[in-house]
């Protein structure tokens, strides 16, 4: 049996892989490879961006982070490189999750109704269930707009041996690069990383009567629930299923909990007697839902309101809030600011024993948790709640990933290396997840690049200006050699013999190992999107590029 907790937050990764589905540049989605020390190159480059993609309306005060929505059809494995010195993130969700997904939708703020991404060919009993995914803003401050972005998906889950179904709304966390760059700017100037900019404007609470008739919300969260409402409707007028759901789950981890938990609000709280009337006047469709019997599950998540809003929330659904004693993000030492909602479900972390101190004459207690970052990573939260059903006893057998760190079955897994990722599962001897994964990534390696040759030009780009403009040549020159050998990869992608001749060629005319690593890397991307059966070997010099990587 699939304990119901992992479960959801099972489905609360699946929202992270959907989201990194959508990324244009996985191996560099946050622009940090661009960020040097006393310059300000990545700045210039996300400028760049922004006035090379000005079709996509970035607001100014945001990072231009370019995703395509259209991508998020069907669930398949992927990975991200989300910071320059870091490992990559491989997902993939478990079979029991994404393989029963037949169909998936899309709601967006340009488009009228739902529109279909894909649709699974053959029996659709063997994929019954619906993924309704919407397009959400974040990034929103004061009188500025924010950004749009996939943020989260209604999913009907139709319950094996019954004709009832369940539904679960889930909404995805922050994603970004370096966290301290994104939470300083997204506190002092409500800029940066649209994610981080939403998520550090939870310190004023504000009445919004569109989320709660009683008590006060988080303000960056209220605005952002305010503005994705419309398309989480959609979704939900578009499920088309006799009667109403047996169960209804709202799910989030960190960011996608406080938006999770606003969402619940708007159905419960904004109209506490919704679906009773609509009920009443014979009205059909999601208004009916018993709304009053929603179950809500949060992991790691921040401050939400005040005492008010969480009191009307907890008297009027079911409200678990996971957390890792210790995850800076969900503890109780920063409720000054605000308050949790929901019954606190306090795991151990990982691996780590239950550790008591004794003063003299006292009884013994539990030591306080220390604050640290990792607590609140969805693996460590994954394996704290499997160990904790595993010590109460519960059947761990339908459970995927459940066996320990190094099993292969868990949705997210943590690379050190590029060379990890192609050698582990789910691309380890598969080609076609591999190639699937790098669809059409080479137009989009050029763009990068383009813009790249084109920063690397300016004596900003480099730490005190003083680079020569020779040197400067030499940089900019690189990363041209580097785009015609990628449009080259397009006529002939099984030689990779040349490429590795154009990178030595770099290496020993560029003092910058972090660059010509990089330009290495994306060489060897290039050919794998169009060969993905080519082993590492044949790269010869390059392999050492997906080794450091």
């Amino acid at each position: 049996m699939y304990e119901q907790s992992v479960y959801q937050l099972d489905l609360c990764i699946l929202s992270y892989q959907l989201y990194t589905q959508t990324l244009l540049w996985p191996m560099d989605p946050y622009s940090e490879q661009m960020a040097r020390k006393w310059t300000s190159r990545r700045d210039t480059f996300l400028g760049r961006a922004r006035r090379r993609f000005a079709e996509r309306q970035v607001p100014t005060h945001l990072d231009p982070i370019l995703t395509d929505l259209r991508r998020l059809g069907p669930v398949r494995p992927c990975f991200v490189k989300p910071e320059r010195d870091g490992g990559w993130a491989v997902f993939d969700a478990p079979r029991q999750i994404a393989g029963r997904v037949g169909t998936v939708f899309l709601a967006t703020s340009h488009g009228g109704e739902v529109a279909l991404l894909s649709r699974e060919r053959g029996d659709s009993s063997e994929r019954p269930d619906e993924l309704y995914c919407f397009e959400g803003l974040t990034g929103a401050v004061k009188r500025r707009q924010g950004h749009g972005s996939f943020l989260g998906f209604v999913l009907v889950h139709e319950v094996p041996g019954t004709a009832d179904y369940d539904v679960h709304v889930v909404f995805r966390g922050s994603r970004s690069g370096w966290v301290v760059r994104s939470a300083i700017r997204g506190l002092v100037a409500g800029q940066g990383n649209p994610d981080w900019t939403t998520a550090m404007d939870l310190w004023q609470q504000v009445e919004d009567p569109a989320i709660s008739a009683t008590g006060r919300s988080s303000r960056g969260f209220a605005r952002s629930m305010a503005a994705s409402l419309p398309n989480i409707v959609k979704c939900l007028d578009a499920v088309d299923r006799p009667g109403p759901p047996r169960a209804i789950h709202v799910s989030g981890h960190s960011l996608g909990g406080a938006l999770a938990t606003h969402f619940t609000a708007a159905m419960v709280l904004a109209a506490p007697e919704g679906s009773a009337r609509a009920r009443s006047t014979g009205e059909v469709g999601w208004r009916t839902w018993p709304w009053d019997n929603v179950h809500l599950h949060t992991f790691g998540a921040p401050t939400v309101g005040d005492a008010g809003f969480r009191a009307a929330l907890e008297l009027s659904v079911t409200a678990d809030r996971y957390l890792i004693a210790g995850d800076p993000v969900a503890s109780a030492r920063f409720e000054k600011w605000g308050v949790h909602v929901g019954t606190e479900r306090v795991l151990r972390p990982p691996g780590e024993p239950v550790r008591t101190r004794r003063r003299w004459g006292r009884k013994e207690r539990e030591r306080r948790a220390r604050i640290r970052q990792q607590y609140h990573d969805p693996v460590l939260i994954r394996r704290a709640l499997v160990e904790r059903a595993r010590e109460e006893g519960r059947d761990l057998a339908g459970v995927p990933g459940a066996a320990g760190p190094d099993d292969p079955g868990e949705p997210w897994k943590r690379c050190a290396s590029f060379v990890e990722v192609l050698a582990g599962p789910p691309f380890g001897g598969d080609a076609a997840a591999l190639g699937t994964a790098l669809s059409g990534i080479a137009a989009q390696l050029v763009a990068y690049l383009e813009m790249a040759e084109w920063v690397l030009r300016k004596r900003k780009a480099y730490p005190f200006r003083l680079k020569s403009a020779r040197e400067r040549r030499l940089a900019a020159g690189a990363v041209r050699q580097v785009i015609e050998a990628i449009r080259d990869i397009e006529e002939d992608p099984r030689d990779p013999a040349a490429s590795e001749r154009v990178w030595l060629r770099i290496r020993d005319a560029v003092n910058d190992e972090a660059l010509h690593t990089y330009l290495g890397l994306c060489l060897v991307l290039a050919h794998l999107a169009k060969v993905p059966d080519l082993p590492i070997d044949a790269f010869g010099e390059l392999q050492h590029c997906v080794e450091r990587t």
